[in-house]
């Protein structure tokens, strides 16, 4: 069954989970959890200087800019994740209902009757 469309709302309170909310919310899941990174970035630094200024220095310079991407690349490459895997739901959705409609059709010419398997013989090959 295809994935459908329709509005948020509507597609929030499906119980049919026939339309997907999870992709479009993710943009701004994403850039919430970025900006709780960049607070908490702020936070250490402001921490750090309290202890010293040198090690505020150096989370300043080095530590946190390394910590702040390397948590934004784990957070990437988390939500590429979840939306590769809702990208191969609805393309599964898309061939199910490609092939299902392709199968009821039949061959060119032939009269396609519900139910009944068409066999396709297998021709034999020769190695060399």
């Amino acid at each position: 069954m295809p994935v459908q469309t329709k509005g948020f709302l509507r597609s929030l309170f499906d119980v049919k989970f026939d339309s997907l909310v999870t992709p479009r919310v993710m943009r701004w899941f994403y850039v919430f959890w970025v900006s709780v990174i960049a607070v908490g970035y702020v936070i250490a630094t402001i921490l750090a200087f309290h202890q010293s200024s040198a090690f505020g220095a150096i989370t300043l310079l080095v530590i946190g800019p390394i910590g702040f991407l390397g948590d934004v690349v784990l957070l990437r490459m988390f939500f590429e994740l979840v939306i590769a895997l809702f990208k191969i739901s609805e393309n599964t959705s898309r061939l199910a209902g490609a092939s299902t409609a392709s199968s009821m059709a039949g061959p060119p010419g032939s009269a396609r009757q519900p139910g009944r398997v068409t066999r396709i013989p297998v021709t034999a090959r020769t190695h060399a």
